[in-house]
């Protein structure tokens, strides 16, 4: 696997001349313009982006250890179906990542249809032994008329997921499988290679919008100030005003190679679709 900060480092010298880089990104005391680079662009405003739209997906089991204490109404109660119940999912978990999205959540077993019925029994579902419950259950089983909706999984703070509404079936029925995206780290290791063009044309994007915003004022304060043409540095600064335009128009190509291309979320779309 390439290392991902090298490769855009890369890209980002061939595509701009090092006496420029230099002069917006010099060596201060032990830090070398590769790692200013990083630090003020690619940390400071290329990670956060990509971790917004993009991340790696994830399927976490979800353990009843992990339930946190709530208000949330009793699941007991019949007929009320605004509850909730929290999961907060711990480090080791999400690799020591934070969970940057929630995609949907299923059960990693499955429960008989009718057997709420028995729990809540309707009309034609009394007397357990009549030959008229018994095809009463075998229509539920095939219309799930009592089978609860999947609740939806919401990321709240702290790393916390919210399912609701969360009632007496679900409740009984906790091995739920969560599908999330975590944040990537640093160095882009968990970043899907086919991503890996765009976010190169992100980081050349990203450098191009920093020095323009860091020099061009500078630049025309010097010649006022000497009376000197800068004459190509000029140019090809005055040439990146339209890098964050080109930045933003690239982020929804890099959602794109980092979910859509993605051959799980490839897969799921595809059974979606069947």
């Amino acid at each position: 696997m390439q290392n991902v900060i090298e490769v855009c480092l890369r890209t980002i010298f061939a595509q701009i001349p090092r006496e420029l880089l230099n002069l917006a990104f010099p060596a201060v005391h032990t830090e070398t313009m590769d790692e200013r680079i990083c630090s003020e662009v690619l940390r400071a405003r290329v990670l956060p982006d990509c971790n917004c739209i993009g991340g790696k997906l994830k399927h976490i089991l979800l353990e009843t250890d992990w339930i946190e204490p709530s208000t949330s109404p009793s699941p007991y109660m019949f007929g009320y179906t605004d509850t909730y119940c929290l999961y907060r999912i711990p480090a080791k978990a999400r690799e020591n990542r934070s969970i940057v999205s929630t995609s949907h959540i299923a059960l990693t077993g499955t429960i008989y249809a009718a057997q709420m019925s028995q729990m809540y029994p309707s009309p034609s579902t009394f007397g357990m032994n009549t030959l008229g419950s018994l095809a009463s259950q075998v229509l539920n089983s095939h219309t799930f008329e009592y089978a609860s909706a999947t609740p939806m999984p919401i990321l709240r703070s702290g790393d916390l997921i919210m399912l609701t509404p969360m009632n007496y079936q679900t409740m009984l029925n906790r091995q739920w499988t969560l599908t999330c995206r975590l944040d990537y780290d640093e160095e882009f290791t968990n970043l899907n290679q086919q991503a890996l063009p765009v976010l190169r044309k992100l980081a050349v994007a990203a450098v191009k919008a920093y020095i323009y915003n860091l020099l061009i004022i500078r630049i025309d304060q010097g010649e006022l100030e000497s009376g000197q043409q800068l004459g190509i540095i000029k140019e090809l600064v005055s040439s990146y005003s339209d890098q964050n335009d080109v930045y933003s128009e690239l982020l929804p190509e890099f959602n794109g190679a980092a979910t859509i291309l993605d051959e799980e979320s490839r897969q799921r779309i595809i059974q979606y679709a069947l």
